[in-house]
């Protein structure tokens, strides 16, 4: 599946953060025909915004990935993608965003930006996939040089064009998951004249859908959900 394939690779916590390193030394296990291109600064939980009226500024980083073309964008992770197809013209085979500190299970997947690279993808007709992890952890790492072989193996996951993958530590195996229904709870702390949300995900709390990505995580099981860009209920 990735074997020599070109890959373009994102996240949204930023080009020089723990995840997107880890991410590309295991994708280099497959193919060294890997570029980079990746926000500037953290942009988690910016969704599927793009940047429309200011100008992005797209910098070659010499010093992050040996052997691996850098680039830092000043945009969203959907811009990374976007530049990197429209205007680099890179063609790649597949993208592959993360690996996001912190799982994008449920509702996450509206709000997260690793996610949003991959759906941006899947509208210039390109396959993708996201990693997330729990928060600080990449132990979880490992598995995916064996998650992608598994991917490979299943006919439906292969054909899909989009996959949310979320890693647990020492996983008991594979479930291909449908989006869990996972609640906030929602909180505004007022400190010098600034609103700052510090609400938690409540994961696996009350999570009854033995299908979810939610269910399957708490349970020990790598969740891989196929997603869609059409939002359409009818």
């Amino acid at each position: 599946m990735l074997y020599n394939k070109k890959i373009l690779i994102t996240n949204d916590d930023g080009f020089d953060a723990d995840g997107i390193r880890i991410l590309v030394e295991e994708i280099y296990k497959f193919t060294k025909d890997i570029i980079v291109i990746a926000p500037k600064y953290n942009s988690s939980a910016v969704s599927h915004s793009i940047t429309l009226k200011d100008g992005l500024k797209l910098v070659k980083e010499e010093s992050i990935f040996k052997n691996v073309l850098t680039y830092s964008l000043t945009g969203s992770p959907a811009d990374c993608i976007s530049v990197g197809i429209v205007y680099l013209k890179l063609n790649p085979d597949y993208v592959i965003s993360g690996i996001n500190n912190g799982l994008n299970m449920g509702i996450d997947i509206l709000y997260s930006g690793t996610v949003a690279a991959c759906f941006e993808a899947g509208i210039h007709n390109t396959k993708a996939i996201a990693f997330s992890s729990e928060r600080n952890e990449f132990i979880s790492a490992s598995q995916i040089p064996n998650i992608i072989k598994y991917i490979e193996s299943n006919e439906k996951l292969k054909n899909s064009p989009i996959l949310n993958v979320n890693m647990p530590i020492n996983a008991e195996g594979y479930k291909i998951t449908k989006q869990g229904g996972n609640q906030f709870s929602h909180k505004y702390d007022l400190i010098d004249g600034l609103l700052f949300a510090t609400g938690e995900c409540l994961y696996g709390k009350g999570e009854k859908d033995i299908e979810s990505d939610i269910r399957a995580y708490y349970d020990g099981y790598i969740s891989i959900t196929p997603l869609t860009i059409d939002r359409t209920k009818y």
